[in-house]
């Protein structure tokens, strides 16, 4: 065998060896690391404001940060809030078996009766909105309830668009202030 046919057969071992490498990366970083998703943390924050024509105005801010390496986007269609609270003169009951007998909050918003106040988040005339790699983005919705609310359970959920079955949640329990702790 001569020098050209060792040189040859190096250069195909090594370009083997590339592919090789090259496809194990892709493989784990794709497939095993999923990083063709989205990888979101999201959390709530409330901002209570006042308390006026015997209401309590606050503003709930859905915090959604994208710590993947793709665009994330969501639907106006299956981005929800829900808000469900407890007034002063309520009793603490237990929930049922659905919830893992979590605390019942029995008031629904006011808004819609006997059903929870379920909002869509951003306009359905937007019809998605987008959150890029790295970004921290907010979205605020303002609305009031009865100004004798002791605490509230902030709900909010939205569906991947990759796949529609899955989607992503946060809920969180907020203390109401009452009206001396607004104006201190």
């Amino acid at each position: 065998m001569n020098l050209k046919d060792y040189a040859d057969t190096i250069e195909s071992i090594l370009t083997s060896l590339a592919i090789l490498i090259g496809g194990s990366w892709t493989f784990w970083k794709f497939i095993l690391q999923r990083e063709k998703y989205p990888k979101i943390q999201f959390d709530i924050d409330i901002n209570f404001i006042s308390f006026q024509d015997e209401k309590l105005l606050f503003e709930i801010i859905l915090i959604i940060e994208n710590v993947g390496l793709v665009r994330h986007e969501i639907s106006s269609e299956n981005f929800t809030l829900r808000i469900r609270y407890l007034r002063k003169s309520d009793k603490i009951e237990q929930g049922t078996p659905e919830y893992n007998y979590q605390t019942n909050f029995h008031h629904l918003h006011e808004v819609i009766p006997k059903s929870e106040i379920q909002r869509k988040i951003i306009p359905e005339s937007w019809k998605n909105t987008f959150i890029d790699p790295g970004v921290s983005q907010k979205y605020s919705y303002i609305t009031s309830l009865p100004d004798d609310t002791i605490c509230l359970l902030v709900k909010s959920k939205f569906n991947y668009s990759h796949r529609n079955l899955d989607f992503h949640g946060a809920q969180k329990l907020f203390k109401a202030p009452s009206s001396l702790d607004l104006h201190t």
